[in-house]
């Protein structure tokens, strides 16, 4: 899991949800479906980064792209003569694999000597058996996953991941996909699931590089590419299911990202509240997922004649587009947000409800993001279920939220027993 600071300004951590000791399976438990299975067979594709490979054809002299392939390593940057319009390199190779497989490719990216960020955007792209083309794009630490065809849609928002390492850094990438889902993983993390019908199998396969008209393209290399076929494997999907009673520190949450907001395990619970009066802070888990379920017990003092700001809650599908919030006040009542670069915070709705209780006690928080419904629960009654599709917020990490009110205080939120599910 990773806290970060809604506000801007503070880092983001580079660790979370580390698969529990021993001596915590009781309070924490991580299920996922990754395992080394060994494949029937793999298209390692010998040299797949020599000169004579589909994956290495030299550009015409019109390209502003150079791609140069030696010692198993392509390496791909712009033409001095680049002009300001957007770029593409794609390469490919056919494969047949008619049920699941696994992609892995290992790449480094490293800025252009004339910017301060790097700006390169690559990654994988696959053929479905009917042409189709998907691709996995690379930028930073964000990615997302797209539809190209005549007109490019990208099917799943941009995420930010702490597992993808920055410039200069080998990031290890593996693109695996059974059952009508795919699972990404960045450096041997798992960091998301894609709702996406690849189990057919795939045609093609192979690797693009590309640059907007605005951007500066440093160098990006390849290398270490592999296509399994484990099509003969018995290995079948299971639902994501995460849990922390978060009585203790499991190593969830970096010490980085907690400047600014109290932050004390104890015995009842994980006491995380803003420093910074009216101040709010998320705390977010990977995987990001489609379709999730994110509850939570809240101890917080409801008094309905207080006229507190201070609130407390959930979120989903949190992304670079945005997220959902669903909170209680500490008047009694409780709010849902979506929360966009374009609209912050609009509320989706705000009541009154007797399903609250009252003083400083637990309430019990669910909130479901499936589909366009939204669905938020409180001590196990439905208080609300909308329908939302603007902004397209349909993918994203799922977690706790909070916000300051009034005078802080290191004991005015108290959160436990986080459970992250999800849906089919």
């Amino acid at each position: 899991m990773l806290l970060s600071c809604a506000c801007a300004g503070l880092a983001q951590a580079d660790t979370l949800l580390p698969a529990p000791t021993s001596d915590q399976a009781e309070s924490i438990s991580i299920i996922s479906q990754f395992t080394e299975t060994p494949s029937e067979s793999a298209l390692h594709l010998d040299e797949p980064f020599n000169e004579t490979s589909a994956l290495c054809t030299t550009e015409d002299e019109s390209s502003m792209f150079n791609i140069i392939c030696h010692n198993g390593i392509a390496s791909v940057s712009q033409n001095d003569n680049r002009r300001g319009v957007d770029i593409l390199l794609q390469r490919s190779t056919p494969v047949n694999f008619q049920g699941a497989f696994r992609f892995n490719v290992t790449i480094t990216s490293s800025k252009a000597e004339n910017v301060d960020i790097d700006q390169n955007q690559y990654g994988i792209v696959l053929q479905d058996r009917s042409g189709t083309l998907y691709a996995l794009r690379l930028h930073g630490q964000h990615y997302a996953l797209e539809r190209w065809g005549e007109k490019n849609e990208t099917l799943f928002n941009e995420t930010y991941s702490p597992y993808l390492f920055p410039t200069e850094q080998e990031n290890h990438i593996q693109f695996y996909c059974r059952d009508d889902s795919c699972d990404v993983y960045f450096n041997e993390q798992f960091s998301a699931r894609y709702p996406l019908p690849l189990s057919e199998g795939i045609s093609a396969a192979g690797i693009f590089a590309a640059s907007g008209w605005d951007q500066h393209f440093g160098n990006v290399q390849f290398h270490a590419l592999t296509i399994e076929d484990l099509s003969n494997s018995h290995e079948i999907n299971q639902p994501i299911h995460i849990s922390d009673d978060l009585h203790a520190d499991h190593g969830n949450f970096a010490s980085t990202t907690l400047s600014g907001a109290f932050n004390t395990f104890a015995e009842d619970g994980f006491h995380f509240s803003s420093l910074i009066p009216y101040g709010y802070y998320a705390a977010k888990s990977e995987p990001a997922l489609a379709n999730v379920a994110v509850s939570a017990v809240v101890h917080m003092e409801i008094d309905p004649n207080s006229s507190s700001s201070r609130y407390a809650g959930l979120i989903c599908r949190s992304s670079q587009d945005g997220m959902y919030m669903a909170v209680i006040r500490a008047d009694g009542t409780y709010s849902i947000f979506r929360d966009t670069p374009q609209r912050p915070f609009a509320l989706l709705a705000q009541k009154h409800s007797d399903a609250i209780r009252i003083g400083a006690v637990n309430n019990s928080l669910r909130l479901e993001c499936k589909g366009d419904q939204i669905i938020f629960s409180i001590n196990g009654t439905l208080v609300e279920s909308l329908t939302d599709t603007r902004y397209g917020l349909h993918f994203g990490r799922a977690g706790l939220y909070t916000k300051a009110g009034g005078e802080p205080n290191p004991d005015a939120i108290i959160f436990k027993d986080l459970v992250i599910e999800e849906m089919p």
